[in-house]
């Protein structure tokens, strides 16, 4: 779940000196940046039936070593499609590797699924504040934008060997009767969380992804700056999903679904 935070943090907190050294304007800066998501987008649609097909490891191990091979790429960008290429790559990487993890530890710890998934999911956010506090250690030393990928590209490898060592169960659903996907299609609730989970994810990633580049040129803030506003972000993100399960049992479901979007909205 650390590893996610590439496809969020590398390409936003770089945005400004890849746009200066390879001549984006904002057009092609929001198009380097929407390629991470379309590749999380596309990838995350395929890694379920394909998870089904040849199991978890399979497809985590493609998608751990995609990680590198996006980072390096991008690295070695000659110009902004070869750099959205490379992105995409690092968002499919994520695309692959996100929506099973879930489903992983809910057959690990079936009676603790809640609180199990979302210490998960803080880790995403916690994989934000270390990679922002490399970028930054890294940016201080005084590496390019092209060194910071390379040396990016190493970190999926000890993943990637642990992936291949560590016990997984062979499917998310171990049962002979399955619920097909058209038939989730046709649920009103169903339908309801899909439209919500699309909604968080506009309010999460959109802004995002463009903080680093706001604070620096509209706050004329230093790239430093730009990235302690993601740094921020992240500590918040952290926060939330590590109190995610006491807010569920002091306000409930709907309490925090409602609160969250109240906070949302006003933040």
């Amino acid at each position: 779940m650390t590893l996610l935070s590439l496809a969020t943090v590398a390409p936003a907190v770089a945005l400004t000196s890849i746009a200066a050294d390879l001549g984006m304007d904002y057009v092609q800066k929001g198009y380097f940046l929407g390629a991470a998501f379309w590749g999380i987008t596309l990838f995350i649609l395929i890694s379920g039936p394909l998870a089904d097909r040849v199991g978890f490891r399979v497809v985590l191990l493609a998608g751990t070593g995609l990680y590198s091979v996006g980072c390096l790429l991008t690295a070695q960008a000659g110009g902004q499609w070869t750099a959205s290429m490379g992105v995409f790559a690092i968002g499919a990487a994520a695309g692959l590797s996100d929506a099973l993890f879930t489903p992983i530890i809910c057959a690990i710890f079936p009676r603790d699924r809640t609180r199990m998934s979302n210490l998960l999911h803080s880790f995403y956010a916690i994989g934000i504040i270390i990679t922002v506090a490399l970028m930054l250690l890294l940016m201080r030393v005084g590496c390019s934008w092209r060194n910071i990928f390379r040396i990016l590209a190493v970190l999926p490898l000890p993943f990637l060997v642990a992936m291949a060592l560590v016990p997984l169960p062979d499917r998310a659903h171990e049962g002979a009767k399955r619920l097909r996907a058209r038939d989730l299609l046709h649920r009103r609730a169903f339908i309801g969380f899909a439209l919500a989970i699309f909604l968080i994810g506009v309010t999460e990633l959109g802004p995002a992804g463009w903080l680093p580049n706001l604070v620096e040129e509209a706050a004329a803030g230093s790239r430093t700056h730009g990235a302690l506003g993601m740094l921020i972000f992240a500590v918040a993100m952290a926060g939330g999903r590590l109190s995610g399960s006491w807010v569920v049992h002091k306000l409930g479901v709907r309490g925090l679904f409602i609160g969250g979007g109240v906070l949302s909205a006003v933040s």
